[in-house]
C-alpha cells in the first residue's frame, strides 16, 4: 500500500506500547527481539483486564494463545517445564498468571515494563494537530507522552513509534433507555465500575455485603452475574439485581453466550427463568435518572414500561456495555493528526462456510497518524471476532512495514531454531 510517509525507522529506535496485556506483551517482546528501545506503559498491572475473568476457561487451548517468541523466553528463564499442556484449556487467569506475566518478566522484557502508568496524553513533540500539512515530515517528529505514574507521578515520555494495545475498552455506555444517557449519569459515570469482574479475588471486598444493580446483556454480564450467585452463597447480604435491556433479543444474547461457555449459559438460564433467589433479573428500557448521595448510596429511576417507572437503592453500580462512540485513546487529551483525533482504517472481513473471518492486512492497524499502530481487538472494533491468531499477524506485519522486511516472520524463525 501507498503511504504518504516512510514507515522505516531503523534499531535502536523507542516503541512506546501501550496496554500490557497478552498483545502488548507479545509486541513488546517481538520489538526487544529485533533491537528496539521498548517501555510498555499500563494503567494498572500486566494482563489486569484478562484476570478479571477469572476461573472462566479461554476458548482456545492454551497452545494456540502461546507464540514461539513467548515460549523461547520462558525457556531461557527455565521455567517452560512449569506450563500447561498445549491442548488443555485453562482458565483467563492461569494464563496471565502462568504465561503471560512470566513473559513480561523474561529478561528481555523486565525492565521496559511500567505498570500502574496510566497514558495522560500524547501528541507530536513540536507539531500541533495536522501541523504542518506534510505527512513526511510530521512523520519525522517524536511523539510525546504524558504518564501519571504511581510511584513517579507524572512524567513524559519520547518515542519514535507508538503501537496501542490497549484492547477494546470503552468509557461506559448510556445505561438510559435506547442507550442514551440517564439523567445524571455523565457527571456519575466515574464511579461505575465496568467491564468484567473477577468476584472470586482481586474485585470480592468491593462487593461482598453489598447490593450491586448491573447493567448490560450478554457474555460479560452473564459471566458477572453467575458469579454473584457464588458470593452471595458465603454471605447473604450480597445480592445483585441485573437490569437487562428491553428491545434485546433474549435468544440471541444467549447464544452469544453459549458460543462462550455452554455451561455459563445454563446457569445464566436458571437466573432468567427465576430460579435464584440471590441474582433477579429485570427487564427495562434503562434508567431514566440516577443520583448518589452523601453515603455514596445509589438511587435509579428504571423506566420498566413506556411509562411505568420503578425505583432502586443500589451500593454499586456495574456496567457491562461498551459504548463505541469513546475508545482509549479519544478519552485522552490526544492531539493527533485527524478532526476525530485518531482515525483507524476499517479492517476487511471475508465470509466463509465457516462463519466471519478477519483478514488481516496492514490496512487493519495503520492510522491516519504516521508511525501509530493499533493492534488488537481494538483495531477491529470491540465486537468483532479478534483471536491470538489475527494479533500474531499483526505484530508480524507491523513490524515487517517499520523494518522494510514485508518478509520478516521472527515466530517462523525462533521455531526454526527450537526445533533444529
Amino acid at each position: 500500500m501507498k503511504l504518504d510517509w516512510d514507515p522505516e525507522i531503523d534499531t535502536p529506535a523507542t516503541v512506546a506500547v501501550i496496554g500490557g496485556g497478552p498483545v502488548g506483551v507479545e509486541a513488546a517482546l517481538y520489538a526487544r527481539f529485533l533491537g528496539y528501545f521498548v517501555m510498555l506503559f499500563d494503567a494498572r498491572r500486566v494482563g489486569s483486564r484478562l484476570v478479571r475473568w477469572g476461573s472462566l476457561a479461554m476458548q482456545v487451548p492454551f497452545g494456540e494463545a502461546t507464540t514461539s517468541l513467548g515460549l523461547a523466553a520462558l525457556e531461557a528463564q527455565g521455567v517452560a517445564d512449569k506450563l500447561p499442556d498445549a491442548d488443555s484449556l485453562i482458565s483467563y487467569r492461569d494464563y496471565i498468571d502462568r504465561y503471560v506475566t512470566p513473559v513480561a518478566k523474561s529478561d528481555l522484557l523486565e525492565d521496559c515494563i511500567h505498570i500502574n502508568s496510566p497514558v495522560v496524553s500524547i501528541s507530536r513533540a513540536h507539531f500541533r494537530k495536522c501541523q504542518p500539512a506534510s505527512m513526511a515530515t510530521r512523520s519525522e517528529d517524536e511523539f510525546r507522552l504524558v504518564l501519571d505514574g504511581k510511584v513517579r507521578g507524572e512524567f513524559t515520555q519520547l518515542a519514535d513509534i507508538v503501537l496501542d494495545c490497549s484492547g477494546a475498552g470503552r468509557l461506559p455506555a448510556g445505561i438510559g433507555p435506547g442507550g442514551g444517557m440517564a439523567v445524571g449519569q455523565t457527571a456519575l459515570s466515574q464511579y461505575f465500575e465496568v467491564g468484567p469482574r473477577d468476584l472470586h479475588d482481586r474485585d470480592r471486598d468491593r462487593f461482598v455485603g453489598k447490593h450491586t444493580v448491573q447493567f448490560g446483556a450478554g457474555p460479560v454480564a452473564a459471566h458477572n452475574a453467575v458469579q454473584f450467585i457464588a458470593l452471595a452463597s458465603e454471605n447473604p447480604n450480597t445480592k445483585l439485581t441485573w437490569v437487562i435491556p428491553r428491545g434485546s433479543t433474549r435468544d440471541d444474547w444467549l447464544r452469544t453466550v453459549a458460543s462462550v461457555s455452554s455451561d455459563l449459559a445454563i446457569e445464566v438460564n436458571i437466573i432468567l427463568t427465576g430460579d435464584s433467589i440471590e441474582v433477579v433479573h429485570i427487564d427495562a428500557w434503562g434508567a431514566e435518572s440516577l443520583s448518589r448521595d452523601a453515603n455514596g448510596r445509589w438511587h435509579i429511576k428504571l423506566l420498566v414500561g413506556e411509562e411505568d417507572t420503578a425505583d432502586l437503592e443500589a451500593d454499586t453500580i456495574l456496567v457491562t456495555d461498551m459504548s463505541d462512540a469513546w475508545d482509549f485513546i479519544n478519552g485522552l487529551g490526544v492531539e493527533l493528526c485527524s478532526d476525530r483525533k485518531l482515525t483507524v482504517r476499517s479492517s476487511k472481513w471475508l465470509s466463509t462456510q465457516t462463519g466471519s473471518e478477519l483478514e488481516i492486512t496492514p490496512e487493519s492497524f495503520i492510522t491516519s497518524e504516521p508511525h501509530y499502530y493499533v493492534l488488537g481487538s481494538k483495531s477491529v472494533g470491540g465486537d468483532q471476532r479478534f483471536s491470538f491468531h489475527h494479533a500474531r499477524q499483526q505484530i508480524q506485519q507491523v513490524f515487517g512495514l517499520i523494518g522494510g522486511r514485508a518478509d520478516l516472520d521472527v515466530y517462523q524463525t525462533v521455531l526454526q531454531q527450537r526445533t533444529s
